[in-house]
């Protein structure tokens, strides 16, 4: 299972594309698996993630919180959360504690969600499904003044909601972030295992680096 997450992962002419469908579909190559990939909104396949046996959903922050629920390969991707803001505007962070003077705007239940309650912050929380097109749509029209994000999908994401990627600026660096491919409990670590060397083998010989150079914007 996959969601809508791009750079990494998206629907475009009803064929899933992305990086890391490509190292995902490389692995099953490899591994000789006949599985599909089925894209679906993050809530069902986190629910069905936690409770079915037997199945995969990629990309997952792994968190402290989601540490004992599911297993893990590898990182497939590592990039950095960031505070961002609209063009122009004054605000200054010079420390995480900066922020908690504005309205934060964050996606449901997703890692930048976590961080900011376990940090006391005022926020507005928009559904998981949708937090691509409207987080920046209420940056633009002011109804938030900053915006917690992972860097790669910003211009993304801003494209995606009709807004023009130039007229949001990164207003501070929070912390590193890593995507791993989630596997439910009941999996063998043999499984696991062998999933994790063939990623291993993929960074190893280039394959990696060339799906990873191959990110294009997506357009809407």
């Amino acid at each position: 299972m996959t969601e809508n997450y791009p750079p990494y992962q998206y629907l475009e002419n009803g064929r899933l594309k992305g990086p890391a469908v490509r190292i995902v579909r490389e692995i099953m190559r490899r591994l000789h698996s006949t599985a599909e990939i089925q894209l679906m909104p993050w809530g069902r396949a986190f629910r069905t993630l936690k409770r079915e046996r037997a199945y995969v959903l990629f990309s997952v922050t792994r968190t402290p919180q989601r540490e004992k629920q599911f297993k893990w390969v590898g990182p497939l991707v590592s990039f950095n959360m960031s505070f961002y803001k609209k063009k122009g505007s004054p605000i200054i962070l010079k420390k995480i504690e900066d922020a908690k003077r504005y309205i934060v705007g964050v996606g449901n239940k997703s890692p930048a969600h976590f961080f900011l309650m376990r940090h006391k912050f005022p926020m507005i929380v928009v559904d998981y499904i949708d937090r691509q097109f409207s987080l920046p749509r209420m940056l633009q029209a002011d109804r938030i003044d900053l915006w917690l994000t992972g860097d790669p999908t910003v211009e993304h994401m801003a494209r995606m909601a009709g807004v023009d990627p130039s007229q949001i600026e990164q207003a501070m660096v929070v912390m590193p972030q890593e995507l791993y491919i989630a596997f439910s409990r009941v999996t063998s670590d043999k499984v696991i295992k062998r999933w994790q060397e063939v990623l291993n083998q993929i960074k190893f010989d280039g394959t990696y680096t060339r799906f990873m150079e191959e990110l294009q914007p997506v357009r809407p």
